[in-house]
């Protein structure tokens, strides 16, 4: 696989998607800034994933000026089942390795299907991404920006109704166009 061509759609959906339709409004700040790191993983055993995540996270330590790391799976966890199975275990490394109290984990994969909503449903498209991609976020980040935007528990229901506004068949297109797969 193409490692640039992979982190080209990533950027695409993050600038068009997240950033232009404004499911995330913490994170153009960072990628203006080019402070979000990409890194590729493909070709890897399941359980090296968790080694992955743990160097990221030293990595962000070390390196204050990189606001986030977006872990991009080429070839891993592509089944949404397998994913979600996953991220329930990496929550649970986080805190094992101590790391839950500085770093959070967020998740976007082409298949997202939130639990109260249809496979079918728009609103998924919020955390569908053209790969499977795992979000290490700093937590004191987090709790910055929630502290500069009082009406931030809005965000989800304004989401939902932004995806279905603009529809399935545009979030289909879109994804399509950059990976060539109808998901």
């Amino acid at each position: 696989m193409d490692e640039a061509l992979i982190i080209a759609h990533t950027r695409q959906w993050l600038k068009e998607i997240v950033i232009g339709l404004n499911f995330c409004p913490f994170a153009n700040q960072p990628f203006i800034r080019d402070q979000v790191r990409y890194r590729v993983v493909s070709s890897i055993p399941l359980r090296a994933l968790d080694q992955v995540i743990t160097e990221e996270c030293r990595y962000l330590a070390q390196h204050p000026e990189t606001e986030t790391t977006l872990i991009i799976l080429a070839d891993l966890l592509q089944s949404f089942s397998a994913f979600n199975t996953y991220i329930k275990n990496a929550g649970k490394l986080l805190e094992r390795k101590q790391l839950i109290r500085d770093y959070q984990l967020a998740h976007f994969h082409p298949e997202y299907v939130f639990e109260q909503h249809t496979k079918e449903d728009a609103a998924n498209y919020t955390n569908r991404s053209p790969y499977p991609v795992l979000h290490i976020i700093r937590q004191q980040s987090i709790t910055e920006a929630l502290k500069k935007m009082p009406g931030h528990r809005e965000i989800p229901e304004a989401n939902i109704h932004t995806a279905r506004k603009a529809g399935k068949d545009f979030f289909r297109e879109f994804l399509r166009s950059l990976t060539g797969t109808d998901r």
